[in-house]
């Protein structure tokens, strides 16, 4: 599979990367440069050894030689930053309400933190149950930002997840009637 074009050629300006997750070949497109020898410290090299061009666009090509999506990688690095940052960075109400959650706490329900659902981020999810937790602080208080969390309940709710939504103040004056209301939201379910 190797095969990179030297520095500076009249080549195409494309390196050959290993395997992408789709299973079938892998073309990096450099936007502006061809592949490089890695710096001392760079983090982003493949198999070979090459490092990535900033700008790459990874396609995917079948076995016949049709393109069957295009993934940006760097898109996707950033996207799994973003979700480490946020994971990292819980707000009191999200801390609170975690330590309420975490290791099965409620009757034996694992609970996800910061859950990608296709465009959305969940704060926490329960899988087994499809049920997501969301806690609502200040932003969430006036009306453009209720109809955007109706609309995204909707969106979710198509997908089979209900939510429930507390507010922050809820959930540090009264986080047994949390857990409660959790455990009504599990037995309406089963």
């Amino acid at each position: 599979m190797g095969g990179v074009a030297p520095r500076g050629s009249a080549a195409t300006g494309r390196a050959k990367v290993p395997e992408a997750g789709c299973g079938a070949r892998a073309l990096a497109v450099s936007a502006d440069r061809t592949a490089q020898r890695p710096r001392a410290g760079d983090a982003r090299t493949n198999a070979g050894g090459l490092t990535q061009p900033f700008a790459c666009a990874i396609a995917c090509i079948d076995a016949a030689g049709a393109v069957s999506g295009a993934v940006r990688l760097r898109d996707r690095l950033d996207r799994l930053k973003a979700h480490r940052a946020l994971r990292r960075s819980l707000t009191p109400a999200e801390a609170t309400l975690w330590k309420l959650l975490r290791r099965r706490a409620i009757d034996g329900r694992r609970f996800r933190r910061q859950a990608s659902v296709g465009a959305h981020v969940l704060d926490f999810f329960c899988p087994a149950e499809s049920l997501a937790i969301e806690p609502d602080g200040a932003p969430h208080d006036h009306d453009a930002a209720a109809a955007k969390d109706r609309a995204r309940d909707d969106v979710l709710a198509a997908h089979g997840i209900r939510t429930l939504r507390f507010e922050n103040r809820l959930v540090f004056e009264k986080p047994e009637a949390v857990v409660a209301a959790i455990r009504a939201a599990f037995e309406e379910r089963g």
